[in-house]
Order: C-alpha cells, then sequence, then structure tokens
C-alpha cells in the first residue's frame, strides 16, 4: 500500500505518461484500503494528471483511468472533481477526432474530415486549438462544396472524353472530396490503364483506398511513390497516416 503511494510521489510525469498512468492505476487498485479514504491518494493523483496534462499538452493516455477517477468522486459527492475529470474525457476525444479530421482533409478526404472536425469542435477542444480546427473545417467545406458545384459537369465531359487528363485527374479529386470512393478508384483505374506510370492518378488512388478503408492496398501505392520521389511531403505523409491507421 505505501509502496504504491510512495512510487507515485516520486514519479516525474514528464519523464514518461506511461510510468505515470501505471503508477496511477496501482494506487486506484488498492484506493479503498487507505485510512482516510483514499483522500490523500486522490489529492495527488489530481497533482500528477495536471502536471501530465500541462506538459505532454494532453490528458492522460487512458480513457479507463479517467472513468475510475469519475466512480470514484461520484461516490464521494465531489462534483467538481467529476466535472474535472468529465472534461478531460472531453479533450480526449476532442484531440483524436482533431488528429482524424486533420489527417483525412490533408489526404483530401473532405466530407468525413468534416464529420470528424465537427464532432471534435462538439466535445470542446482545448480553447488555444478551437480557431485551428474551425479553420480547417471551413477549408474542408469549401472544398465539399466546389466538388459538388463542378462534379456533374465534369462527369458529363468524361462521358464524352473519357481519359482527358486534366478533367480525369480533377474529378478523381473531386469523388474524392465527397467520399465517393469506389467511383473514384474506377476512374483512377482508367487513367492509369493509358498512363501508367502517372503520379497524380496513382496518390488519388491511394487516398480514395484509404478513404474506403483499404489502408494496406493504398500503403502499397504510397510507398511505391515515395520510392520514386523520396523528398515528396505528400508522399511521406500518406506513407505515415497508412501506417497510423493500420494500428
Amino acid at each position: 500500500m505505501v509502496d504504491a503511494l510512495e512510487k507515485l510521489k516520486v514519479i516525474d510525469p514528464s519523464d514518461s505518461m506511461q510510468n505515470t498512468l501505471d503508477a496511477v492505476n496501482e494506487v486506484l487498485d488498492r484506493i479503498g484500503s487507505y485510512d482516510d479514504n483514499g483522500t490523500a491518494a486522490l489529492q495527488l493523483i489530481s497533482q500528477k494528471e495536471e502536471k501530465a496534462r500541462n506538459y505532454y499538452l494532453r490528458p492522460f493516455d487512458s480513457e479507463d483511468i479517467y472513468n475510475r477517477l469519475i466512480d470514484i468522486h461520484k461516490e464521494k459527492d465531489e462534483d467538481d472533481m467529476v466535472a474535472r475529470y468529465r472534461r478531460c474525457l472531453d479533450l480526449r476525444e476532442a484531440r483524436k477526432y482533431t488528429i482524424l479530421g486533420d489527417s483525412y482533409a490533408l489526404m483530401g478526404i473532405n466530407t468525413t474530415a468534416s464529420e470528424y472536425l465537427e464532432t471534435a469542435l462538439d466535445h470542446g477542444p482545448s480553447e488555444d486549438l478551437v480557431e485551428e480546427v474551425e479553420k480547417t473545417l471551413v477549408r474542408a467545406r469549401k472544398r465539399v462544396a466546389k466538388a459538388s458545384d463542378e462534379i456533374h459537369i465534369l462527369l458529363m465531359k468524361l462521358d464524352k472524353d473519357p481519359t482527358h487528363q486534366k478533367n480525369l485527374i480533377k474529378t478523381v479529386t473531386h469523388l474524392i472530396d465527397l467520399d465517393r470512393f469506389d467511383e473514384a478508384i474506377l476512374r483512377a483505374d482508367v487513367g492509369l490503364d493509358v498512363w501508367k506510370d502517372d503520379p497524380d492518378l496513382r496518390y488519388r488512388k491511394g487516398c480514395a483506398l484509404f478513404g474506403r478503408g483499404d489502408m494496406e492496398e493504398a500503403l502499397v501505392l504510397f510507398n511505391v511513390l515515395l520510392e520514386i520521389k523520396p523528398t515528396s511531403n505528400n508522399y511521406k505523409r500518406a506513407v505515415n497516416l497508412s501506417h497510423e491507421m493500420m494500428k
């Protein structure tokens, strides 16, 4: 009992988030055994959580810990602490959906990006992030609106000339904006039958596969492109995001 509490006391959250989480969990496992009903332990956890949040600029990487703390403080009728940890859960969700929204926007998957960013704002990101999230959302919505306005005319043009390269690339881009991934892949394949090594069509086909959830297939395309042009930030980002989504 004393060992768990002493261990948490000496931990510096800036050294390791995971070590801090492990120590907090160990104390929570024993919280009912403390003579003061865990009051001192909960105060210490509160201090460590705040220090970790300020250092890493994000809440604990553990939804379970926050839920455990909420349940404990509910039993103690400590509404302020319940509200604090519920806010931390909201910040976690806001951060998750902000990252997803930013990632999908960078891939040109703007309908999905808009939905993620709207969800992030619903959860209430930290004040320093709200403006940036709103700006990204506005950009994504504009691209979706532009795609909606132009896609019908582009498709009619392709009906007359299915392999017009400029119109084909623009059409595939707009189809991805609109989450019409199957159509985007089919149109990209039409172009790739003619221009097998076209990097724009390969990249956009990869983005459509990514948006459809076929991360492994997308990664194959992105890796090929990165081998051809290893300095491309777009290709590097696409490879990294695909790896992240496959975890």
